[in-house]
């Protein structure tokens, strides 16, 4: 499993923020903040620095496009969100949508795991707003194959559940797209089942951080790259630019 095939699905995610409050008595009118307006024409382009060289260079580059407001899947309408290299060669379409505070992406694939996704596993919520710090939700889906160390292990059935954590709340981060304020984290862990204990510390460990009305700013993804030594590589996806309808 590539460090990549988590990133392209990760970019893109985003969730809403919604928040009440009371003042003698009365209610004000609920505000919420959006955290990946997707309006069509909205784009964000974002950059890894593959060489570790504090540069990212136009091949480090990817946009991600809203191309459809529209587009049904299983009965729900998606938006579709097309990424593109530098050159603008299609990479990868996401499906996303919103449902109050959550938001909720098309998961046919996801993660690139499952050889065969039933319907019921279709949709993966990525982001509860709504969500207190430390507080969870779960993604499980049944596992037919997986690809290893360079091998394929097929002929299996087995149900992984994916952790989802609200990690922060209300910090200040800043991207090569400036510095963005009142953002939230949350991180990505995977259980495996028991016969397959001995991988799990060797799966990634994924953050999102998340501002309003902007989208995903930066991904962190650490992985370990030394199974004896316990060593890690963290590998940065940030926010390089961006236009809003």
């Amino acid at each position: 499993m590539s460090i990549k095939s988590y990133l392209k699905f990760f970019l893109l995610a985003s969730v809403v923020i919604i928040s009440q409050s009371c003042k003698d008595d009365e209610e004000t009118p609920e505000t919420t903040l959006d955290y990946f307006p997707l309006d069509v024409g909205n784009y964000w382009v974002y950059g890894e620095d593959l060489n570790s060289d504090q540069t990212i260079s136009d091949e480090e580059k990817l946009t991600n496009t809203v191309i459809k407001s529209d587009h049904v899947l299983d009965g729900n309408s998606y938006s579709m969100i097309e990424t593109t290299d530098n050159s603008g060669n299609r990479i990868d379409t996401l499906y996303a949508r919103k449902q109050g505070a959550d938001y909720i992406i098309y998961a046919e694939d996801f993660l690139q795991f499952s050889a065969d996704i039933s319907q019921a596993e279709s949709e993966v919520t990525l982001l509860m707003s709504d969500k207190n710090v430390g507080e969870t939700w779960n993604y499980n889906f049944v596992l037919n194959s997986i690809e290893f160390d360079g091998q394929l292990i097929e002929g299996i059935e087995l149900d992984v559940e994916v952790i989802f954590e609200m990690v922060e709340k209300g910090i200040s981060l800043t991207t090569e797209a400036g510095t963005f304020d009142e953002v939230i984290a949350v991180e990505q862990t995977i259980n495996l089942p028991f016969l397959f204990d001995e991988f799990e510390s060797l799966l990634p460990v994924t953050r999102f951080y998340f501002a309003p009305e902007v989208g995903i700013i930066l991904t962190e993804t650490e992985i370990v790259v030394n199974e004896d030594t316990g060593e890690t590589e963290t590998s940065q996806n940030e926010l390089i630019e961006y236009s809003l309808n």
